[in-house]
């Protein structure tokens, strides 16, 4: 009994063979039934799936932040390209190219010389822009008492205009002038811009031509060449029955509208905008021939930055001026053109005021931005309304030029002149008597 036990304690604890057959080869394995080998073998197994499981996550994190890095990147070169485009560009113009090698010595120096030549240049239109204005603080030539006011021809809004005078001597060789007295409100600076934008508009047949200026001391004063029936339209207002009476009141009224196209002409040829175009501004030596425009007090130069519409806060004449000014504050050489239309129309109606209709100027600012015209008045010619239409253009671009317009009523002036003969000496209506 003692001899079987044992014998069933050691077959106990031998290892047992097993045969393991794969893909037709034999292998033997040696089993331990021991559960103490378990865990070992486990281990081992589990080892390498998780040494392949980190390297798959550190792959998959790696790539995840280089992507990141260039996204990043990528951000930043946008943003810093979008400020490049909202930087404006130089007005700069360089007329070589730039080349990577060693400068001309005869070269080199070329734009620091260009540089200080265009300095140079700049100072010296300074000093004569300091020495013409300086002519301004001259010693007194004028004052009232060497001038005697016979009488009023028109009070604007900046200066009484009066058929004047000359008690002592004469002004640039006339004895008979146009004074014009400023009032106490006009600055200086004002003042002196007028004179400026008289002076460079000059000579023209159909302009009020400046003689003469007093600026040292007040009121300041502007010395132009006489005329004799006063304003347009207070002629016109005047002569009424006896105009409508004329059977060439047409051809009358075509002759004036075309001689102010030809001062308008010559004023928007010097980049001046006169601002206050109107029946009231146009002064007549004699009717139709002699028509000059007048009054500069609102005009500015293009040219000027000084004389920007922005620096000047004067009254404007809303019924005379375009949409484009109520709705942007715009004003260029096309709103003079539309200022004529209504001048035009103030002369057909032989001195009426622009849009009768309309009581206020807020009612004007609204129907004209809205597309309001004034209807055609009684007795007026088909083409010279026609004018009025085209002038009265909502697109300031398709307005005609003043060019145009003196064209377009040389044709209707030179063929009325086969049917009528007026003398230029000879006057329609007699002159108001001072």
């Amino acid at each position: 009994m003692a001899i079987r036990n044992s014998t069933q304690n050691l077959s106990t604890t031998e290892p047992t063979m097993t045969l393991v057959t794969t893909q037709g080869s034999s292998l033997l394995s040696t089993s331990t039934s021991s559960p103490s080998n378990i865990p070992h073998i486990s281990l081992f197994s589990v080892c390498p799936i998780l040494g392949l499981i980190i390297i798959i996550t550190a792959v998959v994190l790696c790539k995840k932040v280089k992507k990141h890095n260039l996204t990043l990147q990528n951000r930043r070169q946008m943003a810093v390209s979008k400020r490049e485009e909202n930087i404006p560009q130089s007005t700069l113009v360089i007329s070589q190219p730039l080349l990577l090698t060693k400068p001309d010595p005869q070269t080199r120096w070329q734009p620091l010389q260009e540089m200080r030549s265009s300095v140079r240049t700049w100072r010296q239109k300074q000093s004569v822009l300091r020495s013409w204005s300086s002519s301004f603080s001259q010693t007194p030539s004028y004052s009232l008492q060497d001038v005697s006011l016979l009488e009023m021809i028109k009070d604007g809004k900046q200066g009484r205009f009066y058929r004047a005078k000359m008690s002592h001597g004469n002004c640039k060789g006339h004895k008979l002038i146009t004074c014009k007295v400023i009032k106490e409100g006009v600055s200086l600076k004002r003042f002196e811009l007028e004179v400026s934008i008289l002076k460079k508009v000059g000579y023209h047949k159909h302009v009020l031509q400046l003689l003469d200026w007093e600026v040292a001391q007040r009121p300041y004063m502007l010395f132009l060449e006489n005329v004799s029936f006063g304003t347009l339209r207070k002629f016109l207002r005047i002569n009424r029955v006896q105009l409508t009476d004329n059977e060439n009141l047409q051809s009358l009224l075509t002759v004036v509208a075309y001689h102010v196209a030809l001062g308008m002409e010559h004023i928007s040829n010097k980049m001046v905008l006169h601002r206050d175009l109107a029946l009231r501004n146009i002064l007549i030596g004699s009717f139709p021939y002699e028509c000059k425009i007048t009054e500069f007090g609102l005009a500015s130069d293009l040219f000027n930055y000084r004389s920007s519409w922005k620096h000047y806060k004067s009254e404007v004449p809303l019924r005379w001026y375009p949409p484009e000014y109520f709705r942007e504050k715009a004003y260029h050489l096309k709103s003079e053109v539309w200022s004529y239309g209504i001048l035009l129309w103030e002369m057909e109606t032989l001195g009426c005021s622009p849009y009768p209709d309309l009581d206020s100027a807020e009612e004007v600012m609204f129907h004209v931005c809205n597309g309001y015209r004034m209807r055609k008045p009684r007795g007026c010619r088909d083409e010279i309304y026609k004018l009025m239409e085209q002038c009265w253009t909502e697109n300031a671009r398709q307005r005609p030029s003043f060019s145009e317009i003196a064209k377009y009523l040389e044709d209707i002036v030179e063929e009325d002149a086969d049917y009528i003969q007026v003398e230029e000496s000879k006057t329609i209506c007699h002159p108001l008597q001072g």
